[in-house]
């Protein structure tokens, strides 16, 4: 059983680093402003400990398989969700249209970006840079870490594209800091000019702070299952497992009739 411990302490020592984040959005002014989300603050601290070998033994390649998965995950959640019962029944489509337009538009010009840079670097230096790690700037850059190490792990393994990891977290980096650098402002200065489409969105004191005061704290939500049977929690997981299962076995069905 003492094997079994190092990816529960791994996942421990993960949700620990959100934890230590979120208490310094709640106490930290300097932070605040700049709304960084408790998981990335967590992040910065996790990196700095185990940069300077502090980490109770943890290297990143340890979380390289959470990251992938719960990557996976959280997108599976927001498919899950459902809508509220008596909410207005309007259609998504025109929004879900240019949003999907927008999205199309700005990955293909990412990826032209980032080729072009491959190759004039490769020409100028003489270097051997595949020019997929160009490419992959697209996962990185705007879809954030998880996807990063999720394509940059497939392309590395499967296609021997050296560095594709690295490269994908990189791009990912540069993702966070122009968000914080330049979207956050230009978002808070369209609330504060009142531009912003959602006119209900607010830079409210709990907003800034990362956490709610114990008089306004929102209800989680509604119990699906009751206690004695089985915990709510416990039955969401269960259909996201369910979910993840029938996924995988879908696509190890399709790479079979592929093959």
């Amino acid at each position: 059983m003492a094997d079994s411990f190092h990816g529960v302490i791994t996942f421990a020592f993960m949700v620990s680093m959100i934890l230590v984040g979120t208490i310094l959005r709640a106490r930290i002014a300097i932070l605040q402003p700049a709304l960084i989300p408790a998981s990335l603050l967590g992040g910065i601290i996790g990196f700095t400990l185990i940069s300077l070998d502090l980490s109770l033994g943890f290297t990143n390649e340890d979380f390289v398989a959470f990251a992938f998965h719960f990557f996976t995950l959280s997108f599976m959640s927001l498919v899950l969700t459902g809508r509220e019962p008596g909410g207005a029944d309007r259609s998504i489509q025109p929004g879900g249209l240019w949003m999907s337009i927008g999205w199309t538009m700005s990955l293909v010009l990412q990826a032209l970006a980032g080729l072009m840079v491959i190759v004039l670097y490769n020409e100028a230096t003489g270097g051997e840079l595949s020019e997929f790690l160009g490419i992959l700037v697209t996962h990185g850059f705007t879809q954030g870490p998880g996807q990063a190490i999720a394509m940059g792990s497939i392309w590395q393994a499967d296609f021997q594209i050296e560095g594709a990891i690295r490269f994908g977290l990189i791009y990912a980096s540069l993702g966070f800091v122009v968000s914080f650098l330049v979207g956050v402002p230009a978002a808070r200065y369209a609330i504060r000019h009142g531009l912003n489409e959602n006119t209900a969105a607010r830079l409210t004191r709990e907003f800034v702070l990362g956490t709610h005061d114990v008089e306004t704290r929102p209800s989680s939500g509604s119990q699906v299952t009751h206690s004695a049977n089985v915990d709510s929690l416990v039955f969401h997981i269960s259909i996201l497992g369910v979910a993840y299962l029938l996924t995988h076995h879908y696509l190890l069905l399709m790479q079979s009739v592929t093959e």
